[in-house]
């Protein structure tokens, strides 16, 4: 079952999971163009996003959201899916929660 989990993670963890799906919390930045964009992560590390023009359109009117998908290296991941989480969230708050998950992990999971 391990082989289907999908860790949250920040910015500064990217590198530790190249060729994983992962998820990051962050707010949407930038759609620079039809197949990227830019998320400010949790821990105010910036996360660049490649995926399909329909996905990028996806996330135009999204301020804050939970990607998934795969990391490609240690700033980049392609994008899979997205959870839309509002317009109001602490980001502050969900890195420090995402750090204690990534100090447990494996520990509790």
């Amino acid at each position: 079952m391990s082989e289907f989990a999908t860790p949250r993670i920040n910015s500064a963890a990217l590198g530790q999971y190249e060729k994983h799906t992962i998820r990051v919390v962050g707010k949407v930045k930038e759609i620079p163009d039809s197949t990227h964009a830019v998320l400010e992560a949790s821990d105010s590390g910036i996360v660049n996003i490649n995926a399909l023009p329909m996905q990028v359109e996806s996330l135009r009117n999204v301020t804050y959201a939970e990607i998934i998908g795969e990391v490609v290296d240690p700033v980049t991941i392609r994008y899979q899916s997205h959870s839309d989480l509002g317009s109001n969230i602490d980001l502050k708050l969900v890195d420090e929660v995402i750090q204690q998950c990534m100090r447990f992990m494996g520990r509790i999971f």
